[in-house]
């Protein structure tokens, strides 16, 4: 289970950075996008491979996934899976609303209390 939170934060994070990058996007996306990298940003503090995970992600997500993924796993809390939760809703969401655009966003766990 906490393989598929960690593979569904690092997830929602490359198409959050492409929608929100985008002119178009609603403030709603790129509000809970800059609310799960600033939440990342803070925990990675100090943390070499996760601010490198994180910065690299934006620029080339699938590349960077997979590492960013694996730093995810020692900052991860329920605060952040609810922000990355939140990411993906809207970003879902906006991509409904806009059929020229595809990102592969995974549908969203239900995290287990």
């Amino acid at each position: 289970m906490v393989e598929e939170l960690v593979e569904m934060i690092a997830t929602a994070f490359a198409p959050g950075a492409a929608s929100a990058t985008k002119d178009r996007a609603p403030h709603a996306v790129k509000d809970a996008y800059e609310d799960l990298k600033g939440i990342l940003s803070r925990r990675f503090c100090g943390n070499t491979s996760g601010e490198t995970g994180l910065s690299e992600a934006e620029k080339v997500p699938e590349t960077w996934k997979g590492p960013l993924a694996k730093s995810i796993d020692y900052v991860s809390d329920d605060e952040v899976f609810e922000l990355a939760r939140r990411l993906m809703d809207f970003v879902e969401s906006e991509l409904a609303s806009r059929p020229g655009d595809t990102y592969n966003v995974m549908p969203v766990i239900s995290r287990a209390r």
